[in-house]
């Protein structure tokens, strides 16, 4: 299949962690190959929207090339091309209508309401019942609100051993127990691998309920955590023993919901043998349906989420200003929305990747720049602690956009129940709202439902920006109102986070019933 871009048209799509290098244009150089996804560490999905209101769509991952000016798929898959719409969310809503189940479902209002923890970078490998309840003490000495807990990975013996490690963690239903007369909800890490060492391992290998490789053994495969073999999910045997684990989990310690890591697609290779047939993007769907299961859940990885109600956070970034840092959570985000992942959360504040920088050049300005563009986004995440990592300054700065966030979360639950029903992101690219602006390439700002136009400063050492105003009256943070049209100078010192709404949404021609 040849298809020649149209003038000014711009593509989006695939995989959520390329988002950064998105809109491909008619001067593009790249191959997207969704039949493997190696390099997708979140969400992914068969389909690109085209600012000219074209998708390309198929039931089945698909290679795809950007080409100088021509979109290249070969033969061999089965792709369809829709030219019915004119802009991006003509694209969108034709997609919406004609390819995604939507339920009207969203995820639980506290994943909106509230800030989520995680113990992942506070912790890390260092986690125990002490540390973990004085952490949510310390949360709610600070003055900070309860939320979700997520207890991250390190609580269990083993991988598929699903005790608490008992030197650690001596008393865990007392320690749940209190977590929740603090007010919290509680998620524990769990993953689809089951070490050699776990009580049920032998039953799981007799029974076939592991992926096998193509010699016809147990498929063992290396990730961030060791080598382990990998549930066959595609068994609803395999399914009822792990969900027989996690309902276990819930009766005996109290556990609220999980944090569904891993299961990414280089959890399983093409050579597998499984009890049904799936492709690699097929097991990671399969993975996905458990989040229909437990209301508190968290992915990081999924295929064809779609409108689907799951909480999908984005790939670990790192703790800096460029590369896998602040500046992919915009163009990342707003991905997320253009693929259907509607629900999502950016990664923890500062960078979801343990490594040295946190201890040797931990930045707070980044940690404050992180938390103003999170303020903005549906769902914000902490885990290295304010009080502990920030200056009392620089802390009640943070309180003031978590603050923000919270007085937003009616905003954010009707946007997400518009999203659910009718198919549309809650962040959108500028090009979204205004296709005949030439926005198409704006990746440092973004709008929040059709009236707010979030400007958040991404730059170290940045005590302003330029913002692009769209036609129409807009009045920001500040009262100033502006004339829009033109591109402006603002001044955003650090504990500025600037936004804009949009006075004259009607008269711009849109319905008064858009979101």
């Amino acid at each position: 299949m040849r298809i020649s871009f149209l003038d000014k048209e711009y593509w989006w799509g695939g995989i959520v962690n390329l988002g950064e290098t998105m809109p491909y244009d008619k001067y593009s150089e790249c191959e997207i190959d969704l039949s493997t996804i190696k390099l997708s560490l979140d969400q992914s999905a068969p389909l690109f929207v085209s600012s000219k209101g074209r998708y390309i769509w198929s039931e089945n991952p698909f290679l795809i090339r950007f080409w100088h000016g021509e979109i290249l798929i070969p033969d061999t898959f089965e792709v369809e091309l829709n030219e019915e719409g004119s802009t991006l969310r003509d694209a969108c809503m034709n997609l919406a209508k004609k390819k995604y189940h939507l339920s009207g479902k969203v995820p639980d209002p506290l994943f909106f309401e509230q800030p989520q923890y995680n113990t992942w970078i506070e912790l890390n490998i260092h986690s125990s019942q002490e540390k973990i309840l004085e952490y949510a003490e310390n949360i709610i000495r600070y003055g900070m609100p309860a939320g979700i807990l997520m207890i991250d990975g390190g609580w269990q013996i083993a991988h598929g051993y699903w005790e608490f490690q008992p030197e650690l963690f001596p008393d865990p239903q007392g320690m749940i127990k209190r977590l929740h007369e603090l007010g919290f909800k509680v998620m524990l890490w769990t993953i689809p691998a089951v070490s050699v060492s776990a009580p049920d391992y032998d039953r799981l290998k007799e029974a076939k309920l592991l992926l096998h490789d193509c010699s016809g053994k147990p498929a063992q495969r290396w990730w961030w955590g060791g080598r382990d073999t990998v549930l066959d999910l595609s068994n609803s045997q395999a399914v009822r023993w792990y969900t027989d684990q996690l309902n276990h989990l819930q009766v005996k310690y109290g556990a609220d919901g999980f944090k569904f890591d891993g299961g990414d697609a280089y959890f399983y290779d093409s050579g597998d043998q499984s009890w049904l047939p799936l492709n690699e993007q097929e097991q990671m769907s399969r993975y996905e349906g458990l989040g229909e299961i437990y209301p508190f859940h968290e992915f990081r990885c999924g295929w064809k989420g779609m409108g689907k109600p799951l909480v999908h956070r984005l790939q670990d970034k790192m703790h800096t200003w460029n590369g896998q840092g602040l500046n992919q959570i915009i163009p990342h985000s707003v991905l997320q929305g253009l693929t259907g992942n509607f629900f999502h959360c950016p990664d923890m504040i500062g960078g979801g990747v343990f490594n040295e920088l946190f201890e040797t050049a931990f930045d707070e300005e980044l940690y404050i720049r992180w938390m103003e563009v999170s303020a903005f986004c549906p769902m914000i995440q902490f885990s290295l602690a304010p009080w502990r990592v920030l200056s009392d300054e620089n802390r009640r700065i943070v309180e003031k956009m978590y603050r923000l966030h919270q007085n937003m979360a009616p905003l954010f639950l009707e946007l997400a129940a518009h999203a659910a029903s009718v198919g549309e992101p809650v962040m959108r690219n500028m090009a979204y709202e205004f296709p005949e602006e030439g926005l198409e390439q704006v990746w440092d700002q973004f709008m929040l439902g059709s009236k707010i136009l979030a400007a958040p400063v991404l730059e170290k050492g940045k005590t302003g920006r330029s913002v692009i105003l769209p036609s129409g009256i807009w009045q920001a943070d500040d009262g100033t109102r502006w004339e829009g049209g033109q591109t402006i100078e603002i001044q955003a010192g650090l504990e500025r986070l600037p936004f804009f709404v949009r006075l004259d949404r009607e008269s711009n021609g849109y319905p008064a019933d858009r979101q």
